[in-house]
């Protein structure tokens, strides 16, 4: 009986919990400013659950770490981890015209860093053709690596 009268408040705890994420993540996302990065942004992707995680980077002259990548701690070269290709549009967003992005893929990741890129890949191609064509709408130069 207990059981049964907690669960509609462990629920309802759960939801806005998932609420607040979304709202924070928005919050983040409505507060970056993007600029241009004269050697371009770098994409990278992995499987979340459900979804897809995607790591913003600006363009270096170095091999990021897979820990730059994957963290959620913004920095001089990485922009943001979000959740979502839903994220990822409100972010490209703000991108100014004409910038070059990079997706990222295994092929790319295999020849810079051997075997060592965890979960890292391209997601679905249905998600990539949506990202192209978004980029295309908003004059963003987007590439794929293999």
């Amino acid at each position: 009986m207990l059981l049964i009268m907690l669960c509609p408040l462990l629920f309802s705890r759960c939801t806005k919990e998932n609420k607040e994420n979304i709202a924070n993540t928005k919050s983040v996302i409505d507060t970056l400013h993007v600029t241009h990065s004269v050697k371009g942004w770098e994409v990278y992707s992995w499987p979340a659950g459900s979804d897809w995680k995607y790591s913003l980077m600006a363009g270096t002259n170095r091999t990021k770490t897979y820990e730059e990548v994957t963290s959620v701690k913004s920095s001089d070269i990485h922009l943001i981890t979000i959740t979502g290709i839903d994220a990822l549009k409100l972010e490209l967003a703000r991108f100014p015209e004409n910038e070059f992005i990079t997706m990222i893929g295994q092929g790319w990741l295999q020849a810079s860093w051997g075997g060592n890129y965890g979960n890292l890949r391209l997601p679905p191609q249905g998600a990539i053709d949506d990202i192209k064509q978004f980029c295309r709408a908003g004059k963003l130069n987007l590439s794929i690596t293999q």
